[in-house]
């Protein structure tokens, strides 16, 4: 997954002029695996591959949308719901309410949760014949807009980017298997 994301990740932060990000779940934690266009120092922060706990940004949040609502449960009583800023949701009810809306709406997005004057959207990814999930965001300064042109600016671009991770997951599978086939009948004729 992370392979096939890497392009992707890459081509979103040259079209947007943002940071973009890939992260995936792992132990009930999130893990930024890359990032493109990292002008703002971000990493800093928030190095690739420091955990992060999942309701503390718009990737973590937009992956508890893929999940059932007994996974979340499990992982907010195993983790907690530990604040970096104050803008960090520390409330069941209110992050249950937050995922509820993600998965109606098919982003996340956060407003300082994780890093101060930083937005960030995120959108979901499922490899499910890898069992393995994700998310790509994109990142910026909350200085240089609202949170509603941030939205309406970055939201289509993320959706589409997240939907390209998928199509390239499902093809390269699909092609793997049928490739694999031939090879197989190849030998077995």
């Amino acid at each position: 997954m992370c392979d096939k994301s890497k392009e992707t990740v890459k081509k979103l932060g040259e079209e947007t002029g943002c940071l973009t990000a890939f992260a995936v779940k792992e132990n009930n934690r999130g893990y930024f695996t890359h990032v493109y266009n990292d002008q703002y120092g971000l990493s800093d922060v928030s190095p690739l591959g420091q955990e992060f706990f999942l309701h503390q940004n718009a990737s973590g949040q937009a992956i508890l949308a893929l999940l059932s609502d007994e996974k979340t449960e499990k992982i907010i009583n195993d983790t907690g719901l530990e604040t970096v800023t104050e803008y960090t949701i520390d409330n069941r009810d209110d992050l249950i309410g937050k995922i509820n809306r993600v998965r109606e709406k098919g982003y996340a997005i956060g407003v300082e949760e994780r890093i101060e004057r930083v937005a960030s959207i995120g959108v979901n990814i499922s490899d499910p014949k890898n069992d393995q999930i994700g998310a790509i965001s994109i990142n910026g300064p909350i200085s240089q807009t609202t949170k509603e042109e941030f939205r309406e600016k970055y939201v289509g671009p993320v959706i589409n980017a997240a939907d390209e991770i998928e199509l390239r997951l499902s093809i390269e599978d699909s092609y793997s298997f049928s490739r694999l086939s031939k090879v197989v009948a190849s030998y077995c004729s």
